[in-house]
């Protein structure tokens, strides 16, 4: 795995989120028994599963779900502030028992985002409060309508959903509210709410894992709702009043024991270095977590890109600090380095699933090796470490690609079409044996290809030694001979072709028979071909014909012109002469100021076109002297 691949696992581990909350409440037993929901039951967990399922896709919440001693469900919901009270009412509604409800009662906390303020007697206010949602605040009025109706006759005033007011009122004299009031106070003062101080970064331990932590106090108080946010540090409690005080004096007594046991701190980086510590060190910090049971977090946060943060308990972190900061003041002191390693190698480096690199790295104290990844063609190689392991580790890379590269030198060449039949069919074996032999790897082209090369890989001197066993084998097994075939050097480009595409076309057309041509430049006039004798018998017979066509073609004649007519046979900006050969197709070449012979104007092509341009050139020349003559 690449560096930058280790640098984006690790930032994804270590993300947190901002503003999100984490509520717990219980589903008593006897509600589940109405839902026959039963933790014991496969078929009916999968029930439950399914429902949480739906509720985090429509709210995008994440639940939790355990079962307590008791058989009570404990209820884990996280996420934004509003959908976790979404969420939980779709959780509450889902599993509430489906109970005929009494005429004469109500139920006012089915609503929990209303609050309701009743006045006391001694107040003299025939006002009663009731603030929330509009769908909530009409839920709650209808049922204080139900009681007042009942008890009193006292209407209700709910503002109408065009008003901007969230705000109900019940009026009416205060002596004729009778025990209307006092009832609605006594319902609504049934559940209270609570906050009790502990600071965030706590907040994760109080709750553990699943809840587990938590469960208790979850269980021993199964009316008290439970709720952390992450951005302040105090956790809101709700319930009843008796149970609310000593749920609060438990988690109290808890965070006590937490805060006497558990501590953190921070640790800045140098920004330039943050990204090396991440990927260095990041195998050493898990380690430290596994050991001690503590965490560390690297932040992703480009603008806290400096921050390392350890938590766990006071000795631990203490510890931990030290060795981080001495891995610091290690990086600090580090350097980089790089070497180019050609890109063919890098698989030998790195190894299977990477141990030939790890090797390396413990080799020199676990210096960072960073490799381009796949698809860059790029072979530079980054080293990291301390200035004395840095360098010995690049002297060692060094000499490794240069190990590599005498021992993978590659060498191409050509064998005849039927030396190539005769080794796969009968000749593998005397392949086998001069690879054997000459230590090298003989690579044979693919089944079906329409290529007779052969690839032969290893030291240079022993990949020569190859090739040479595999001529003489190749000569002994055929009716091999050399032919000469005379072609004049004025017609080696045209026969060879552009980066000698013509010849190569020539030789793969027959057999793959050797043509060797002179060098460009060279007056020689001689192509020597070798192979096969059928092979090369086609072969001489294609260049003969070719060269005949080139003759043809390669027609010459010559004009002679005094220097000072050539500037108007030209024209300006040879206009002339373009117009000559556009006609003709003839190749038209005057003497430049090197040429000794500042007369003579060559004229190529097939002979019927030389021959029209010549008498174009001599009539435009015949002009040019009666213009003169009557000057």
């Amino acid at each position: 795995m690449t560096s930058q691949a280790c640098t984006r696992q690790w930032d994804k581990k270590v993300k947190f989120g901002n503003s999100f909350i984490t509520r717990l409440f219980t589903i008593p037993v006897e509600q589940k028994k109405c839902q026959g929901i039963s933790c014991y039951c496969v078929s009916e967990k999968r029930e439950l599963k399914k429902i949480c399922k739906d509720i985090m896709k429509k709210t995008g919440v994440h639940i939790e779900v355990s079962s307590l001693n008791n058989q009570n469900l404990m209820i884990v919901v996280m996420g934004k502030d509003d959908a976790v009270l979404r969420a939980q009412q779709k959780f509450v509604n889902k599993l509430k028992p489906q109970e005929k409800k009494a005429k004469n009662s109500s139920n006012l906390n089915e609503a929990p985002n209303t609050k309701i303020s009743v006045p006391r007697p001694l107040n003299h206010s025939d006002v009663i409060k009731i603030s929330g949602t509009k769908e909530d605040i009409e839920k709650a009025a209808c049922e204080i309508q139900v009681i007042i109706d009942k008890k009193t006759g006292v209407s209700v005033e709910v503002p109408s959903l065009h008003s901007p007011s969230e705000t109900t009122f019940l009026r009416r004299y205060q002596e004729k509210l009778g025990p209307g009031p006092s009832h609605l106070f006594e319902e609504a003062s049934k559940v209270i709410v609570a906050e009790v101080s502990a600071p965030s970064w706590l907040h994760k331990y109080i709750i553990g894992r699943k809840g587990a932590s938590i469960k208790h106090v979850i269980q021993d108080f199964p009316m008290v709702l439970v709720e952390f946010n992450n951005r302040a540090s105090k956790i809101k409690l709700e319930g009843p009043q008796c149970e609310l005080e000593r749920a609060s004096k438990t988690l109290e007594n808890m965070i006590a024991d937490l805060k006497a046991s558990f501590t953190y701190e921070e640790i800045h980086v140098n920004p330039h270095y943050y990204r090396h510590v991440a990927e260095k060190y990041r195998d050493n910090v898990y380690g430290l977590q596994n050991e001690t049971l503590i965490m560390a977090h690297i932040s992703s946060d480009s603008e806290q890109r400096s921050l390392i943060r350890i938590e766990g308990n006071l000795a631990d972190v203490t510890r931990v600090k030290q060795e981080l900061q001495e891995m610091v003041h290690k990086m600090n002191k580090e350097i980089t380095k790089e070497c180019m390693i050609d890109k063919r190698f890098h698989d030998n480096i790195i190894g299977s699933k990477g141990e030939k690199v790890k090797n390396i790295r413990d080799k020199f104290n676990q210096v960072n090796i960073e490799l381009p990844e796949q698809g860059i063609k790029s072979g530079k190689v980054r080293i990291r470490g301390c200035k004395e392991d840095v360098e010995n580790c690049y002297q060692y890379l060094v000499q490794l690609n240069q190990d590599l590269l005498a021992n993978n030198y590659c060498h191409k060449f050509q064998v005849y079409s039927q030396f190539l039949k005769y080794i796969i069919d009968k000749g593998r074996s005397e392949i086998w044996k001069i690879e054997t032999e000459t230590e090298t790897k003989i690579v044979l082209p693919p089944e079906n290809s329409k290529t007779n090369t052969l690839i032969i890989i290893g030291r240079k001197e022993n990949v020569m030694a190859s090739e040479k066993r595999i001529t003489s084998l190749q000569d002994e097994l055929g009716n091999v001979e050399d032919v000469d075939v005379i072609i004049p050097a004025i017609f080696h480009q045209s026969i060879i072709g552009i980066k000698g595409q013509q010849i190569r076309s020539i030789s793969a057309n027959c057999g793959y028979v050797r043509i060797v041509f002179p060098r460009r430049g060279s007056i020689k006039d001689k192509f020597i071909l070798r192979g096969p004798k059928e092979d090369v018998d086609k072969a001489k017979h294609q260049l003969t014909e070719l060269l005949q066509k080139k003759q043809q073609f390669r027609f010459t004649v010559e004009l002679k012109a005094r220097p000072e007519y050539h500037k108007f046979l030209i024209g300006v900006k040879g206009a002339n002469v373009k117009k000559v050969r556009q006609k003709t197709g003839a190749r038209i070449v005057f003497p430049t100021n090197s040429d000794e012979d500042k007369e003579t104007i060559t004229i190529t092509g097939h002979k019927e076109a030389a021959m029209e341009a010549k008498k174009i050139l001599e009539d435009m020349m015949e002009d040019l002297f009666s213009v003169e003559q009557e000057s």
